[in-house]
C-alpha cells in the first residue's frame, strides 16, 4: 500500500493521498498510453480507498 490512509484524521492525510494518486495517475498514463486515473478532492470513502488500491504498485512514495 502506498501509505496508511485508514486512520484518516486531519485533512493533511487526504491531501497526501491525493498527491500520491495524482503521481500515480501520471505513471499509469505513461505505462498504458491513453488510460489515466481520474482523482478529485471530492472523492471519498470506498471509492477513494479503491483508487488507492488500484494505484498500489504503480506509485512510489515521493519522499
Amino acid at each position: 500500500m502506498i501509505g496508511d490512509y485508514t486512520k484518516l484524521g486531519p485533512s493533511q492525510a487526504v491531501q497526501n493521498a491525493l498527491k500520491n494518486l495524482i503521481s500515480c495517475g501520471q505513471a499509469a498514463k505513461a505505462l498504458s498510453g491513453d488510460a489515466a486515473f481520474i482523482t478529485s478532492p471530492e472523492m471519498t470513502g470506498k471509492a477513494f480507498l479503491e483508487m488507492i488500491e488500484r494505484c498500489d504498485g504503480l506509485c512510489t512514495d515521493p519522499k
